[in-house]
């Protein structure tokens, strides 16, 4: 039940100021034409990122859960660069699909879901954490 303002202003100042933050995923801006523009009006966000990452998969979508552990590699993940798709182990043991949002030589940022949820994972953490995505 939400607080009158009364309470409100009774509750410690702590609780009055929770952020949720986001993160956003800048794609550098690309000449199209009006036809074009038009075309991709109607394309979803899963096919808008298909076509600027020919590695994105149809088969699924940010936050899914991998369905064959064959859709999965063990390859070295210092090959991943930012912008590329993986699936990451979640908190309850299973892994879901993601993108990296952001990478340095400590620490990999991945975008978990559509609402810009993210996970950060040392580089400690990559060989047990992350899982690049099967290219067959």
């Amino acid at each position: 039940m939400p607080f009158s303002a009364k309470e409100q202003e009774q509750q410690p100042k702590k609780l009055q100021r929770r952020r949720r933050s986001t993160v956003t995923v800048a794609v550098h801006p690309v000449e199209i034409t009006q036809e074009e523009r038009t075309e991709r009006c109607n394309l979803s966000k899963a096919e808008l990122l298909e076509e600027q990452h020919g590695e994105f998969s149809r088969d699924y979508e940010l936050a899914e859960y991998v369905r064959c552990p064959s859709h999965m590699t063990a390859e070295d993940t210092d090959t991943l660069e930012m912008h590329d798709f993986a699936f990451v182990r979640r908190s309850n043991g299973s892994y879901s699909y993601a993108i990296i949002a952001e990478r340095s030589e400590e620490c990999m940022v991945f975008v978990m879901n559509y609402s810009g949820a993210t996970k950060i994972i040392s580089k400690k953490h990559w060989g047990k954490l992350v899982r690049p995505v099967s290219r067959q």
